[in-house]
């Protein structure tokens, strides 16, 4: 829309300013000619008042009638001049100086075609200029889109027209870009709530602030949204028009990216195979490293993600949700899907403390996105190199599987929570700890197997509870002869005796394979 002051600039018109001239730079959307003592009922926003002033004289007091159009959101008041009123009333100049009100007179000799005429030219021009900014804008987008710029180079672009607050925000409420506005000060818990609800164009902010929102992706299933910290009322039509078109831009970039993550992922994928073959396939990681950014002959580390419920523990998005909390860090990182979890692979050039914290940060903005479920993360040590990444995706792992034993507690543990022998099953081959289990205790599962029986659990609840007999009954809800004529059992089938550490300890450990394989 043009603006007032680009109106009043029209010498053939003669408008004269006696009040408002400091907000001459307000647009204006028509002139709405009008004698009616109150012509708000009909009256648009940005709209500028033309009239003789006739209501003047059937006892409509200035104070009143400017008070409406304040009220009205008119942008101001031009008073067309008669020969029998040729200067303004000074109780209207006053009344329109009290509510901010612009006020300008039109000589007696202009008629008010010739105001309506200015005006639709200026309409004409101004939206001539804005279907040319516009399409500048869509080439200028294209190109920044084609020559792979990011989400911020794209907010930096439509700010380039439009000094607007923007940012943009996935469903899950991260932000991911900001421009105009510090990424603290974007509420991206109330932008995920209205994504996943009804499809609204505003949302209300936890400091009572209204935002405008333009969805990125699809219209009922938004992948993200460009939010503009300012509500839709305050955004003029070319503000508006800027803002959707950028939407729509960064939804084929957000696209794009997608398309290209589904790609990589399946790569990614391969990284934990090559991790656990050592013996066959070390000569090909270090080259897949590479094509995902991390150095191989650098500080590298594993950091294990999934929920403590149990259930679906790998939910959709989690592993992008990793990887875009990393990467908004700055860490080089892969994070490839295994089958109970997410394991991020970094770059990390910090000490263990270090990561630790960054593993807390993601565990609470996991939380935040998964509000109903508890996320928990296993963190290994950082590792020289490449050449000792399988004991730092080992060390990661089974830290996660403690933290999800844990009902309560830290959503981090680290490798140095993990019991010493548990690390050192972890550091062996899956099918070497199979074996070894089998070996203990492939006798009293096929016993149990054949007579329905409990030879099993009731061996793991003792050592469990520390070998106490009583204890054991009560917790199995036996009599305690029934818990030693079990016991008893075991040693005959398995040619151990419980009363020895050594016969202990390979019970206690073959139960741990079976606990976390």
């Amino acid at each position: 829309m043009p603006l007032i002051r680009e109106l009043f600039a029209r010498e053939e018109l003669g408008l004269a300013v006696l009040c408002g001239g400091d907000r001459l730079d307000r647009e204006v959307r028509w002139v709405h000619v009008t004698e009616l003592a109150d012509p708000t009922p009909y009256l648009r926003e940005a709209e500028l008042v033309l009239t003789n002033g006739l209501w003047l004289d059937q006892g409509v007091a200035p104070e009143a009638y400017v008070e409406r159009l304040a009220g009205s959101r008119a942008c101001g008041l031009l008073l067309g001049l008669l020969a029998q009123r040729p200067h303004a009333p000074p109780e209207l100049v006053d009344a329109c100086a009290r509510h901010g009100l612009v006020l300008a007179t039109l000589p007696v000799d202009i008629p008010f075609t010739a105001v309506s005429e200015a005006m639709a030219d200026l309409q004409a021009s101004a939206r001539q200029r804005e279907l040319v900014r516009s399409v500048d804008r869509a080439k200028a987008l294209a190109r920044a889109v084609a020559e792979g710029a990011d989400e911020r180079g794209v907010l930096r672009l439509l700010r380039r027209d439009h000094a607007l607050p923007v940012a943009l925000v996935d469903a899950g409420g991260n932000v991911l870009a900001a421009e105009g506005v510090d990424e603290d000060g974007v509420d991206g818990a109330a932008v995920a709530r209205a994504l996943a609800g009804p499809v609204r164009a505003e949302v209300t902010c936890g400091d009572g602030t209204t935002a405008s929102l333009f969805r990125v992706g699809a219209v009922a299933d938004a992948d993200a949204a460009l939010v503009c910290l300012r509500p839709l009322v305050d955004l003029s039509r070319p503000e508006r028009d800027a803002l959707d078109q950028t939407a729509r831009f960064l939804s084929v970039e957000l696209a794009r990216r997608h398309a290209m993550h589904a790609i990589e992922s399946r790569f990614a994928g391969e990284l934990l195979e090559m991790v656990y073959d050592a013996a066959r396939r070390t000569h090909e990681l270090p080259g897949r490293l590479r094509s995902f950014g991390i150095d191989p002959d650098r500080p590298v580390a594993a950091v294990s993600v999934a929920f403590a419920d149990g259930e679906a523990p790998t939910a959709p998005g989690l592993s992008d949700a990793v990887a875009q909390l990393l990467v908004r860090r700055g860490v080089p990182s892969v994070v490839p899907q295994g089958s109970d979890d997410a394991v991020a692979i970094v770059g990390w050039s910090g000490d263990d403390g270090r990561l630790e914290q960054a593993a807390r940060d993601v565990a609470d903005a996991i939380a935040r996105q998964w509000p109903q479920r508890r996320a928990v993360l296993g963190v290994g040590r950082v590792a020289t190199d490449a050449r000792d990444l399988r004991r730092s995706v080992l060390e990661a792992r089974e830290a996660r599987r403690l933290a999800q034993r844990r009902r309560r507690g830290p959503a981090v543990a680290t490798f140095d929570h993990v019991g010493s022998h548990r690390m050192l099953m972890a550091l062996h081959e899956d099918h070497t700890l199979q074996d070894f289990a089998g070996a203990v205790l492939g006798p009293i599962r096929e016993h149990d197997r054949r007579h329905a029986g409990e030879l099993e659990q009731t061996l793991r609840t003792f050592l469990d509870l520390g070998g106490r007999y009583n204890e054991s009954a009560a917790a199995l809800h036996v009599h305690v002869n029934t818990l030693r004529n079990r016991l008893a059992r075991v040693e005959r089938l398995t040619g151990r005796d419980l009363s020895t550490t050594d016969d202990r300890v390979d019970f206690y450990l073959a139960l741990g394979v079976g606990r976390s394989t």
